[in-house]
């Protein structure tokens, strides 16, 4: 166990953070993890290989997608590292799509329309 503390002088020494990658070897194809949503909220670039909903579509220098079908990705990942010499800010609207309160009000609303 480690303190969120020591978690965090960690985590600060990070350029970039990965999230989970060739998840098809367990017939995935999208994923919603709360490690992802905890980089992007501390405003650190992701390199992830699945399908997030609530990010589909979305378009972020600080994102680095890769294909959920495992191959070697040294390259991209190379090319995505390179790109982040200066590393840009979240957009808000990025930032509202994994805020768990407006997560929890899109899914109350959805719910109060077909009942």
């Amino acid at each position: 166990y480690m303190s969120y503390d020591e978690y965090i002088k960690i985590y600060d020494k990070c350029f970039a953070c990965i999230g989970p990658l060739a998840i098809e070897r367990y017939g995935l194809n999208q994923s919603s993890p709360l490690k992802v949503r905890e980089y992007i909220a501390l405003g650190k670039p992701v390199i992830f290989g699945y399908d997030d909903f609530p990010l589909s579509g979305i378009i972020s220098p600080n994102f680095c997608r890769l294909s959920n079908i495992e191959f070697d990705w040294a390259d991209e990942i190379r090319s995505f590292y390179g790109r982040l010499n200066v590393m840009e800010p979240y957009d808000k609207n990025i930032i509202s799509l994994i805020d768990s309160r407006a997560v929890e009000f899109n899914r109350y609303e959805f719910i109060r329309a077909i009942t």
